[in-house]
């Protein structure tokens, strides 16, 4: 059997409400109306609480104040409609926002004039509106502190609202008395006291408007006067909160007994006071811990915007700091690689290795030596040199000086052969060695360098927009759009917003147009940015591309091959920039289609990471030549910037290419070699500004080797289309009638501009 837990802090809450409604209840204005409970009906409805509950404790708590026919009819028929109000909706599927929920209170309220005479009907109607008054602030406070929560930081309307509600309560309790004791002498000052861990402004407004409340109901604007001073003593000793409440009772002391201000003084009064700040000294350690931490209303988070740059930065310098080990690593490579000899060195060092051993021991070492003047190794040049060129020396090789007086002629020649096949073994491997370790070298320099662009791109510091994110949130609420947190910043010098709201708002068009209208940008949100947080979503806006692209492809593979070693990519690499890329492995069929694909591939997820063109070429180039030595691939590239129009074009080995600006044609070359031939490239970038309605078109050598520039601009004009897949069909069908021998491609592009949504 499943055990039964118990909500305590729900049944907490519901109390609370009961004896929020009881105090409400009891509240009358001047012409002995009650109309201020049906507000905290109407907002507990609002932020959909437990609707009937609420409605049981909004009618019991009427008749417990008057039990009457009048005071049970004026409670039911408003719950009745509210409740009904809410059935419709829910079968309807559409939800009730402020404005309407207020309209029914409104409706509702008007269940009075079935008990108000004639002469008393404009204080009636004055009751109502002060009630309607009253509900629509109580909902606003009601959203604020049960749906949004008080740790954000309120807006304008949620201060004069916030203001409305305090002064009611400060009526409110003012007329709740047990005989002599009145109850505002006991919360009010407790209330102003937990004022303490807020801020000094919202301390003195809670005062103003708590006295404004006493002074609607009693008519003696001296009440205001007390309580602001209560409100000073806070303020003065926030940092000594116990001397605050010494303070309120002595100030209260002095207008009640020495002024006679109130209009009634005795000891009850003396005892709420007192009452109040014991509770408040007695206030656990969690509780001034809970309001200090989630109720800081002026917190403006620039602490956490602090912690984010300085966070960047020491990451920034890290990742400086691993790029210096790496250039470190790529310097004592460095210096270990071996300069490869010339064949006279190698023959010299092979000479002075061999006659070291083959005449240590010969009886007429001394005479050579003497007769050569001690360099015998001299004899052997000439002839390892040879021998090194064919790889083999014979009996012609020999020296006529060795051959005349040494007697070992035939060793000699078995062992200089012998010795030179040792060397070239052990050369080879060395070779190996050495281009691993100009290899690895040049990694960790490549590891060193995208490190450092990482490093340098965070150490940017983050530039926040405090004054947009309160006006954002502020006028989201007003469209009733729950904006929890907001952060506007710049990022590589373009806007960006993030936003947490309800789960419910995160699809309402409103959101982005408010938000595009308060920057003055058309804003959009980011691809893959949304992201649930229990009731809440998290998302980010970025400023909307001035421009998009339209493309087509086309492409014939050889005759004799199944797959193209033709390769092309157009891909959206972040919400504002386009990669086309067309890459030709070499020669044609599968092996060059590998190559094409990977080389692509390689630069698709260079570029998504966001390094610059530079660093992926250079790092993508290094990989491709560790493949083989007669293994590369062209490349034709166009990176588009969608909000600025840029366009960088990035020829390596690649064929000219084509902007058509209106009715003018402008030819792009390149003059880089093919990717993967050297170990060290130059990347040359050349920009180009394009405008709506430009075309790029890039194509393969197997059609830039049958069709002439000329020739392109001309199939382009008689086509008299801007249709990006018709121009690449024809530039194609082109290149195959003229006869073609190659792989055939045509990748054609086309700018416009892009309509806000």
């Amino acid at each position: 059997m499943k055990k039964l837990t118990i909500n305590y802090k729900l049944i907490l809450k519901y109390i609370l409400y009961f004896l929020l409604f009881l105090l409400l209840s009891n509240a009358t204005t001047f012409s002995n109306f009650r109309p201020f409970s049906l507000g905290i009906f109407v907002a507990l409805a609002y932020t959909k609480q437990n609707i009937v509950l609420a409605s049981i404790m909004y009618i019991c708590s009427n008749l417990i104040v008057d039990f009457s026919v009048e005071s049970a009819v004026m409670s039911v028929v408003p719950s009745l409609i509210i409740l009904g109000a809410y059935f419709v909706h829910g079968k309807l599927k559409y939800p009730i926002s402020m404005l309407y929920i207020n309209i029914y209170a409104f409706v509702s309220s008007m269940v009075i004039f079935a008990f108000v005479t004639t002469d008393n009907m404009i204080n009636a109607l004055v009751s109502i509106l002060l009630g309607a008054v009253f509900t629509y602030c109580a909902c606003i406070v009601a959203n604020l502190v049960l749906i949004r929560g008080l740790k954000y930081r309120i807006n304008s309307d949620e201060i004069m609202a916030g203001g409305v509600f305090f002064a009611v309560i400060g009526l409110a309790l003012y007329s709740a008395r047990i005989y002599e004791f009145n109850f505002y002498f006991l919360v009010a000052p407790f209330l102003i006291l937990l004022t303490t861990y807020f801020s000094s402004s919202f301390t003195l407004g809670l005062s103003a408007v708590l006295g404004l409340g006493v002074t609607l109901n009693t008519g003696n604007i001296l009440f205001v006067a007390t309580t602001i001073l209560w409100g000073l003593v806070v303020c003065i000793f926030r940092k000594i909160p116990y001397f605050s409440g010494v303070g309120i009772i002595l100030i209260d002391l002095l207008v009640g007994l020495y002024f006679s201000s109130y209009p009634t003084y005795s000891f009850y009064n003396i005892i709420g006071l007192c009452l109040a700040v014991v509770l408040f000294i007695l206030l656990p350690k969690k509780v001034r811990r809970f309001l200090t931490t989630n109720f800081c209303i002026e917190s403006d988070g620039i602490a956490t915007k602090n912690i984010v740059n300085r966070s960047r930065m020491d990451v920034s310098n890290k990742l400086e700091f691993i790029s210096n080990v790496f250039m470190d690593m790529h310097y004592i490579l460095d210096s270990s690689y071996k300069q490869e000899r010339t064949i006279e060195e190698k023959s010299k060092l092979i000479s002075k290795q061999f006659t070291g051993r083959m005449c240590k021991n010969c009886q007429k070492r001394e005479e050579c030596e003497h007769m050569l003047e001690d360099d015998t190794s001299a004899l052997f040049d000439k002839m390892i040199y040879s021998c090194l060129k064919r790889g083999k020396a014979t009996i012609l090789d020999i020296p006529p000086f060795v051959a005349s007086r040494c007697g070992s002629v035939d060793l000699i020649l078995k062992n200089i052969n012998k010795e030179i096949q040792n060397y070239i073994k052990r050369e080879e491997i060395e070779h190996i060695q050495n281009k691993n370790t100009k290899t690895l070298s040049d990694q960790m320099k490549s590891m060193s360098d995208i490190l450092n662009e990482v490093g340098n791109d965070i150490s940017k510091t983050v530039k926040f927009d405090q004054n947009n994110e309160q006006k954002i949130i502020d006028e989201l609420l007003m469209h009733n759009v729950v904006c929890y947190e907001a952060i506007v910043y710049q990022n590589k010098e373009k806007t960006e917003v993030s936003l947490v709201v309800r789960e419910e708002d995160i699809n309402k068009k409103i959101l982005t147009k408010i938000v595009s209208k308060l920057l003055k940008k058309r804003m959009i949100i980011k691809m893959n940015s949304v992201k649930n947080i229990g009731q809440k979503c998290a998302l980010e806006l970025i400023e909307q591309p001035n421009f998009d692209v339209v493309f087509g492809e086309c492409g014939v593979t050889r005759e004799d091959n199944l797959v193209s070693g033709d390769s092309d990519l157009v891909r959206r690499i972040s919400d504002d920039k386009v990669i086309i890329a067309l890459s030709d492995g070499m020669g044609s069929g599968e092996k060059a289609n590998v190559k094409s694909l990977t080389t692509l591939a390689m630069i698709e997820s260079f570029y998504k990471a966001g390094f610059n063109s530079e660093v992926i070429l250079s790092m993508v180039n290094k990989l491709l030549t560790l493949t083989s030595d007669d293994d590369y691939a062209t490349l034709d590239m166009v990176i588009i910037d969608l909000i600025s129009g840029r366009a960088d074009f990035i020829k390596m080995g690649a064929t000219d290419s084509f902007i058509k600006h209106n009715k003018q044609f402008e030819v792009v070359s390149g003059s880089c070699v093919p990717i993967g031939i050297m170990d060290d490239i130059n990347v040359n970038v050349d920009s180009k500004k394009l405008v709506s309605g430009d075309i790029v078109a890039i194509v393969s050598d197997g059609v830039s080797d049958v069709v002439d520039n000329d020739r392109l601009i001309e199939l382009v004009e008689e086509a008299k289309t801007n249709n990006p897949q018709t121009i690449a069909d024809i530039i194609t069908k082109e290149a195959i009638r003229v006869g073609a021998t190659d792989d055939v491609s045509t990748v054609v592009a086309r700018l416009f501009n892009k309509v806000a949504s």
